[in-house]
């Protein structure tokens, strides 16, 4: 390859990481958009979590604090992987849509996997719909 086309490859490589970065700080700044929340199914808990299981806001309910420690602790973080599981798949839709893809790998070990049984409901698939 002789120095030219290296230096095109070079300027081409160096467009597409400024495009990428780009696409990311966009996605990141949309409000809401590496955050969850997740609600107990009698609406007495609220947890919300940013990626990687970050909680931001635990909400027990005065019907809540009457179930008694075990249930309550068990709720609690039922609700909370939920939330982070939410977070983490927002995040995942953010950077494949920002970088492609082939980011969902890195995700996974940088601790951002996500069980899709827990992150599925109207919220998970508005975030879908929204990268």
């Amino acid at each position: 390859m002789s120095t030219m086309d290296e230096i095109v490859d070079a300027r081409r490589i160096n467009a597409e990481v400024a495009a990428n970065q780009q696409r990311l700080r966009a996605a990141v700044a949309r409000p809401g958009a590496l955050g969850a929340r997740a609600t107990s199914g009698d609406g007495t808990v609220v947890v919300e979590a940013g990626p990687g299981g970050a909680l931001r806001s635990v909400t027990l309910s005065p019907e809540a604090l009457r179930q008694g420690g075990q249930r309550l602790a068990q709720t609690v973080l039922a609700v909370a992987n939920q939330a982070s599981a939410k977070a983490n798949q927002r995040t995942q839709y953010a950077m494949r849509a920002a970088v492609g893809a082939d980011a969902a790998g890195e995700l996974d070990r940088l601790g951002l996997g996500f069980d899709p049984r827990l992150a599925e409901d109207e919220d998970a698939e508005t975030a879908r719909r929204g990268w």
